[in-house]
């Protein structure tokens, strides 16, 4: 039996592969974006201090200049917020110019003086955030949601790009079905035919002719997205630098062969390239059988294995 699988069957396998991964990846994302958009709602609803964040404080008194309405999809989450221009008197007597978002402080707040939070990553005041004074409690819940959201969103991404990779590279596709004059072989068929052709593998042992031994190679390929190259075309042996078979087939090889050091070469020839070369050096005894198993290589650039 040949068979060298249809190539544009092999090519629509592939696009079907990376459209399903690309489709699950773009679906993964945009569930991402839903969870992580709705936790920064949750998350945005406080708007005092993180208390338990180390950094330089002080209190202070604000006033309202002005305010404009966002939303309502930001990232802050979903809904309509208020970004406020306001003028903050702090206690060590500074006076700071600031824009708050997230509606730190709303239109309500003006003609008030509201008590306020100045938050700074270094002593020279650096990096200042505003916000209203915090409860531990608050804190803590919203440190929970934040690290949730974190998490969410990388488990996402992490899984959309494996997704991405796997349908650029064809995934992990079924195996193919090895068919004889355009009909599927079942696979209770197929390992029939295996175990008869293993039976005729024992029978062959005793017609071996003195000084000689047979040698026997198996082939095999990835079913990844280099499948559709594999499928449309075949392996090409040579046995001491003669082709010891003529149609190149992924069927297994069998050759009577003289006793003693043979030089074994395997590879997948496609256009002018050879994908998969490998060459290994095989003693046989007289009167022995030896089996090789070919693997071709996931990437056809990379060399194949003969064990």
């Amino acid at each position: 039996m040949s068979w060298k699988g249809d190539p544009v069957d092999g090519v629509v396998l592939y696009v079907k592969t990376m459209v399903a991964c690309l489709f699950f990846a773009v679906g993964v994302l945009a569930v991402t974006l839903l969870v992580a958009l709705s936790l920064a709602t949750v998350e945005s609803l406080y708007s005092g201090d993180m208390v338990t964040r180390p950094g330089y404080r002080a209190t202070g008194a604000a006033e309202v200049l002005g305010c404009e309405e966002v939303g309502p999809i930001t990232t802050h989450g979903f809904g309509m917020w208020w970004n406020c221009t306001m003028v903050v008197e702090l206690v060590d007597g500074r006076s700071v110019r600031t824009t708050v978002d997230a509606s730190v402080v709303t239109p309500e707040d003006r003609g008030m003086a509201v008590d306020v939070v100045e938050f700074c990553r270094h002593p020279q005041h650096q990096e200042c955030t505003y916000t209203r004074p915090g409860n531990l409690a608050l804190t803590l819940g919203t440190g929970i949601v934040q690290i949730v959201k974190i998490a969410i969103v990388v488990c996402g991404v992490g899984l959309s790009v494996v997704a991405l990779f796997a349908g650029l590279l064809g995934g992990k596709l079924p195996r193919r079905s090895k068919t004889r004059g355009g009909g599927k072989i079942a696979p209770d068929e197929e390992k029939s035919r295996d175990a008869e052709r293993e039976a005729g593998a024992n029978s062959s042992m005793r017609n071996i002719p003195p000084g000689f031994a047979e040698l026997i190679i198996n082939f095999d390929y990835p079913r990844t997205g280099a499948q559709v190259i594999y499928e449309t075309t075949a392996p090409t042996v040579r046995i001491d630098g003669a082709s010891p078979r003529g149609e190149s087939s992924w069927e297994e090889c069998r050759v009577l062969v003289a006793a003693g050091k043979r030089k074994c070469e395997v590879w997948v020839p496609f256009e002018a390239l050879r994908f998969g070369y490998i060459s290994r050096n095989v003693k046989v005894a007289e009167g022995t059988r030896v089996s090789l198993q070919y693997q071709a290589p996931r990437t056809p650039g990379a060399p194949g294995s003969l064990e």
